[in-house]
């Protein structure tokens, strides 16, 4: 860091000049100089190169395009963060058809398959690389679940359902489930308002799934009822075309509950309910 600032302090005639000695900081460890440089500092040194040179300074300087020199620094971030978990690789093995083996790697390996830190990198890897195989894919995204990585999995799944191999894992139904229920199972009535974000949090989640026909409505159901919130598990049972007479049994025998929960939801809660005028209009069509 102390090189980093004196490098970008000194007044050099050559303007480029920090620009050319930052380049050579991150750039091949070829010399004994740079050998001595740690990922880290090759890794600082590329950030900060990328955030003072224009497109035409990197090219001219790097012999590489903007985009090129980005996937180099997220290649380098990638060694960095696996050397820091004990798991060596260089970048040369994360080019290339190859390069999908690294996370199959960890995923096979058992000193790092239950390391949440290496889970993420290997799914981050994997929204990267797009590997083909499909038992990498179900591997990885059932240990997340295994590993409870859910909050990471929120963002994650939406990030990654539009890929073709994604869509047609048949595990993918189960997993999205899981990530509902898995919070879900952990909670006690009388819930909290933080509680309830949590729960409305989930809610939210399934209702953007989609295979959410092919997930188990009935029985997400039933862990919101078992929490005391038939307003989400009547939403569940909506979505559902074959829980049609338990929807009718549900909302006459919890109405007044379920309109409470409405207004709760409506205007307590900082997110809004996905389906809130179904399950309304459900409701009230009873009277």
């Amino acid at each position: 860091m102390i090189r980093l600032i004196y490098i970008l302090s000194y007044p050099y005639e050559d303007t480029d000049h920090s620009l050319k000695v930052l380049h050579r900081m991150f750039g091949s460890k070829s010399s004994k100089s740079q050998s001595q440089i740690s990922n880290c500092e090759r890794v600082r040194a590329f950030e900060c190169f990328l955030h003072l040179a224009d497109q035409d300074k990197v090219e001219r300087i790097s012999g590489k395009s903007l985009p090129q020199m980005r996937e180099e620094l997220n290649l380098l971030i990638y060694v960095t963060e696996l050397e820091a978990l004990d798991f060596q690789v260089e970048t040369s093995q994360l080019r290339g058809k190859e390069r999908t083996n690294i996370p199959q790697a960890i995923l096979v390996n058992p000193n790092h398959q239950h390391n949440p830190k290496m889970l993420k990198i290997a799914a981050e890897m994997c929204c990267d690389f797009v590997p083909k195989e499909a038992d990498l894919w179900t591997v990885l995204l059932n240990q997340l679940v295994t590993c409870e990585q859910i909050d990471f999995l929120y963002t994650y799944l939406p990030q990654v359902i539009g890929l073709d191999i994604v869509k047609s894992l048949p595990c993918l139904s189960q997993v999205w489930q899981s990530c509902v229920t898995t919070p879900l199972v952990k909670l006690t009535p009388p819930l909290d308002v933080h509680q309830k974000e949590v729960v409305m949090k989930c809610y939210n989640f399934l209702m953007i799934s989609p295979v959410l026909l092919n997930i188990d409505l009935a029985s997400v159901a039933q862990d919101f009822l078992k929490i005391q919130q038939p307003a989400l598990a009547l939403g569940c049972l909506l979505m559902s075309i074959n829980e049609q007479e338990n929807v009718k049994m549900l909302a006459k025998v919890q109405k007044i509950l379920i309109l409470e929960q409405l207004e709760e939801f409506s205007t307590q809660l900082s997110q809004p309910l996905k389906g809130y005028q179904l399950i309304q209009r459900t409701v009230q069509e009873l009277e």
